[in-house]
């Protein structure tokens, strides 16, 4: 074929090609814009024309924009995805790739909320701004996101790399939690643990084979494994934990990759790496000892051959662990609380004369039922303990109580958490042993009621 036959073969193809894509343009130019508000995308928001000639499978159209809000009297801003200039290729909607494409494509919008609520923020400060000034705030929130949308593909290879992928993920839920009405951090109220989370935990209490009790934070992310663990000890040997710790690494096959121990800020605090048998799991963990509660801090992931992205998010999670003094919430609580002071005698006898009722009450079996913030005082001598009930028997339970010196003290507030109150008068001078815990319902069978408990030794203020 003569060079001429082929160039005329080439013009035609393309020609055909260019008035099939005619009706599809047509359509689109013709098709109704949506500017959808920050939320989950699915790909029905990808209404767009396909880029010819793209590598890419999908791209997506956001920006932030300024409204004025007539019920608030304001300007605000608000994240925007515009459908008809984000499109995306055909592909099945429901295969694991589909579904991670279109994750990435969620993290650019995501980006652009994160920059909304930026430009909110610099709203809230300046309320009276003249609209010059608020445009060219506007404008400079707009090249810093289109900085960040670059970042972050040119990163992550357009979620091609997947480590990096993931740490871009954590950064921008970071950021996300950063700019929002939720508290930065993630506190245990109970044992004083914090630390930082980029999106909410699951929480687990549990009971410990005997050896207390542990309250577990957990959150399955960016392909780990994120936990902290409280775990409750009266006492423990400082200088065998370290041994302990290894022992329990050599009986699971764990190899530790690296070992680092600093008693500086914590009676106790080691960092190990570990990597399991098979060589697929890597796992950075954080071991710290302080007045009476041991923290496990951990972050898992499989091993592969690049794992840098969850090198830093690991290293991220961990370092931002601290302990934080929880007097003041437990504080505040009783004080919004309305509920009343019951104090009775832990035996007690009542007779009624038409029926010739007997009840009374009597100890049943001590061990550890729950996980307890340990007791304090106030600047005024009250005690305060409070405690998490993880497991009782199956009868329903009838009253929490304290008891000191045979008399039960039950201070229910209106929530889920049990907070113990003992008047400064009702507390003995010198150490004591004290008992918490609850009373079982009636029994049709059982006599008298049955106090589950365990008990403390309590050393009041000088």
């Amino acid at each position: 074929m003569s060079g001429f036959l082929k160039f005329r073969l080439i013009i035609i193809v393309l020609s055909l090609l260019m008035l099939s894509m005619v009706p599809m343009m047509e359509n689109n130019f013709y098709a109704p814009t949506t500017i959808k508000r920050w939320q989950q995308l699915d790909w029905n928001d990808f209404q767009g024309f396909v880029k010819p000639f793209s590598k890419w499978g999908a791209v997506i159209s956001s920006n932030v924009y300024v409204e004025f809000d007539s019920t608030s009297q304001t300007f605000v801003a608000f994240a925007g995805q515009n459908n008809q200039r984000s499109w995306t290729k055909a592909h099945s909607t429901d295969s694991a790739s589909s579904v991670y494409m279109l994750n990435h494509e969620q993290y650019h919008f995501n980006i652009t909320e994160v920059h909304a609520r930026m430009m909110n923020e610099y709203l809230l400060k300046n309320p009276d701004i003249p609209e010059g000034s608020r445009l060219s705030k506007l404008a400079e929130i707009r090249v810093e996101l289109n900085k960040m949308q670059d970042a972050y593909d040119e990163e992550s290879d357009h979620s091609l790399v997947k480590h990096r992928q993931r740490r871009w993920e954590y950064q921008i839920d970071s950021l996300l939690r950063e700019y929002s009405d939720e508290p930065l951090k993630t506190t245990d109220y109970y044992s004083g643990a914090t630390i930082f989370f980029p999106v909410q935990p699951s929480l687990l209490s549990k009971l410990r084979n005997g050896y207390g009790a542990s309250r577990i934070y957990t959150l399955s992310n960016y392909d780990m494994i994120l936990a902290l663990e409280s775990a409750q000890f009266s006492s423990i040997s400082v200088p065998d934990l370290n041994k302990n710790i290894i022992s329990s690494f050599e009986e699971d096959s764990l190899e530790i990759l690296s070992f680092l121990t600093d008693t500086i800020q914590y009676t106790f605090d080691t960092e190990i790496i570990t990597k399991d048998s098979t060589g697929e799991q890597i796992v950075h963990y954080r071991w710290v000892y302080h007045e009476d509660y041991l923290y496990r801090i951990s972050a898992g992931f499989a091993f592969t051959e690049n794992i840098s992205g969850y090198e830093e998010i690991a290293k991220s999670f961990i370092n931002s662990f601290e302990i934080t003094d929880t007097d003041t919430h437990w504080r505040k609580y009783l004080t919004d609380s309305d509920a009343s002071m019951i104090v009775n005698d832990i035996i007690k006898e009542t007779t009624n004369d038409d029926k010739d009722i007997y009840q009374c009450a009597t100890y049943g079996q001590e061990k550890s039922r729950g996980f307890f913030r340990a007791p304090f005082f106030t600047e005024e001598g009250e005690m305060i303990l409070a405690y998490d009930i993880i497991a009782h028997e199956e009868s329903v339970l009838y009253e929490n109580a304290i008891i000191i010196d045979d008399e039960w003290y039950s201070y229910q507030p209106n929530s889920a958490d049990q907070v113990f109150f003992v008047p400064a008068e009702k507390i003995p001078t010198k150490p004591f042993q004290m008992k918490f815990g609850y009373f079982l319902a009636e029994d049709t069978v059982k006599e008298c009621l049955e106090y589950y408990y365990q008990s403390i030794m309590v050393y009041p203020p000088d």
